[in-house]
């Protein structure tokens, strides 16, 4: 069964707002809910022709009645049909987030009431007659949120007639922002423009799977549009041009199958290459072949503003790679690139591996699936060691455990790193098991924000933190205290001047009363001047912490590669010293060869002139 994958759209202040409405608003149940659900169990088996069981229908009230007083109520893939409908509006209620999808319920979604605020109906079999009393329904309601796309393709929902219906919506609603109308069957654009050039609410809108050619009229309220598998490459001009006059202000835009090649891709990027606005551009599953290269290093290099690219399965070249490099290393906001499943192999990954040094901000790179081994992956983890990316995929290539010992090392050295796939690979089990234990103790060290090493001196200075804060706080009741002292003072200073005419005796009292105001108020100004001392102190006693420690992790540093340079250095001896060791083995075996040679030489030699010497003395014997 095909699957078409739906993109979760990105959403904006204003759905973030609706959404936490949505959760501090109570839920007041009535409590007849559990007969509502038996009904709708009951009705659900009748329509099926199925018999009611006493532990499924148990099952299927405890999976409803949990969700009756959250803020969604998600029915998907319970095999609801037609009959069920008046049911489920008494079980809805007031639940703002209602999903249906991959229901029966086909044209019986006429008789759905619509007062919630978002609602998904996708894969329920619904035709044209069941959306044109929907979108009738939809137009007087208060629905900020409408999914009827087809992410499955069994069951789909057919547009067909009701697109006017729908254009009619779009024109007069005035809440409804985000529609998905994925894979439905979209033939008539023309009505479908008309109401886009009339909508001013809409956000988020998804046309993805329909086979549209022609020009789609952009909302001016858009921020994320979805186009995927839409063979709009020939009319690619007619968007860029809506682009880069500013007419929406689109995010994030998704035009991924739409059977682009690199002289369409430059349409697009000369266009939008001063567009200030586009944040998220996915170009995956398109053929970008062709001579026009220059146009993603021209676009990187003048553009500031996109902060995620992706081109999964777009098969890259590497002159192409070449020029994404170049880009890259004179852009300093591009966040995330996505290049996976493209085969330029190990010279494709060094002329990548040259772009990360002006890339600044990049925080994820994925090049899975890519075909290069050790000598691109080791050039590309070299680069990793001087990088600040936190999330890297290279899973799927043919990678061993020389590579996988530098991501062991970029893992140890970069503990923001929370994301490391190093799967599929032709790496050990036991570099695996490591790599995965590393990432597994940065995240929890991300999670507590401190750094092994430096626990114990990070807490010292927080406790002289606490005390920098409590001594703050006496020099605060302090000054105070000295105020409240100064004031009285001066106003028995001026007592002392109004009465001293009249009044001796108590011109006396004043004076013992203003000197033990003065002597407390010494005493107080110079518990101030300790206070300022001792805080001096313990700032001077962090510095000169902070400078042993960071002299303490150069020292370290140096014993390390110290005793690396030893290693290294006793593994060439114990090299030098095999090979000296095999060299004599082999002359001895050859001296050893030559001697036994030799000998039987000499045996033979031996042997014939005894022989001989017999042969001498034969005839000798006889004569006698």
């Amino acid at each position: 069964m095909r699957k078409v994958q739906s993109a979760a759209p990105r959403y904006s202040p204003k759905i973030n707002l609706i959404s936490s409405f949505m959760a501090s608003t109570p839920q007041v149940r009535k409590r007849n809910d559990r007969k509502i659900i038996e009904k709708l169990y009951s009705i659900k088996c009748q329509e099926m022709k199925l018999v009611v069981l006493d532990d499924q229908l148990q099952r299927f009230i405890d999976k409803i009645i949990v969700q009756l007083n959250t803020d969604t109520l998600n029915l998907q893939d319970m095999n609801l049909g037609k009959m069920c409908i008046p049911i489920l509006n008494k079980l809805i209620g007031d639940i703002p987030n209602i999903r249906l999808s991959q229901n029966v319920i086909g044209d019986g979604v006429m008789n759905l009431q619509i007062n919630m605020v978002s609602l998904t109906l996708s894969n329920c079999g619904i035709g044209p007659n069941g959306f044109v009393q929907l979108f009738k329904a939809v137009k007087q309601s208060t629905l900020y949120s409408l999914n009827v796309g087809n992410p499955q393709s069994n069951n789909r929902n057919r547009l067909g007639k009701s697109i006017k219906d729908l254009s009619v919506l779009l024109g007069q609603n005035k809440i409804l922002a985000m529609l998905d109308i994925s894979a439905c069957g979209i033939y008539d654009v023309y009505h479908l423009n008309q109401g886009l050039i009339q909508n001013q609410t809409l956000i988020y809108l998804n046309i993805a799977d329909n086979e549209i050619k022609e020009q789609i009229n952009l909302v001016k309220t858009l921020e994320e549009l979805n186009v995927r598998d839409n063979p709009i490459n020939q009319n690619i001009t007619s968007y860029t041009e809506q682009l880069r006059q500013d007419v929406c202000r689109i995010r994030n835009l998704n035009i991924s199958g739409c059977k682009f090649q690199l002289i369409h891709l430059h349409q697009l990027l000369e266009h939008i290459e001063r567009n200030g606005h586009l944040q998220i551009l996915k170009l995956d599953n398109n053929m970008l072949i062709g001579d026009f290269v220059l146009c993603i290093a021209n676009y990187l290099v003048y553009n500031n503003v996109l902060e995620e690219l992706s081109m999964k399965n777009c098969s890259l070249s590497n002159l192409f790679i070449q020029q994404l490099a170049i880009g890259m290393s004179k852009n300093s906001r591009l966040k995330v690139l996505n290049l996976s499943k493209n085969m330029f192999g190990n010279e494709g990954a060094i002329l990548l591996a040259d772009g990360f040094g002006g890339v600044s901000n990049l925080r994820s790179i994925s090049v899975r699936r890519c075909g290069f081994n050790d000598d691109g992956g080791i050039r590309l983890f070299k680069q990793f060691l001087k990088s600040k990316i936190q999330e890297f995929d290279v899973s799927r290539n043919l990678l061993t455990d020389s590579t996988a010992m530098y991501a062991i090392q970029l893992a140890i050295k970069n503990r923001q790193i929370t994301k490391l796939k190093f799967t599929n690979n032709l790496n050990s089990y036991e570099t695996q098991s490591k790599i995965e234990r590393l990432i597994k103790e940065n995240v929890e060290q991300y999670k507590t924000g401190l750094v092994p090493t430096l626990i114990g001196q990070v807490q010292r200075m927080s406790n002289y933190q606490d005390e920098q804060v409590m001594v703050e706080q006496r020099q605060a009741n302090i000054r105070v205290k000295r105020e409240i002292l100064s004031q009285e003072y001066y106003t028995a200073q001026s007592q002392q001047f109004t009465t001293i005419s009249s009044q001796k005796d108590r011109t006396a009292q004043q004076e013992d009363k203003l000197a033990i105001i003065k002597d407390e108020l010494m005493k107080v100004t110079q518990q101030g001047l300790g206070l300022d001392k001792k805080n001096w102190q313990i700032l001077y006693q962090m510095d000169e912490q902070i400078t042993q420690i960071t002299e303490q992790i150069k020292s370290e540093n140096q014993i390390i590669s110290s005793i690396q340079k030893n290693l290294s250095a006793e593994q060439q001896k114990k090299k030098n010293l095999q090979q000296s060791y095999k060299q004599s083995l082999e002359n001895i075996k050859l001296q050893y060869d030559m001697i036994s040679r030799k000998l039987r030489q000499a045996e033979a030699e031996y042997t014939s002139l005894q022989r001989q010497m017999q042969f001498q003395n034969t005839p000798a014997t006889k004569k006698k």
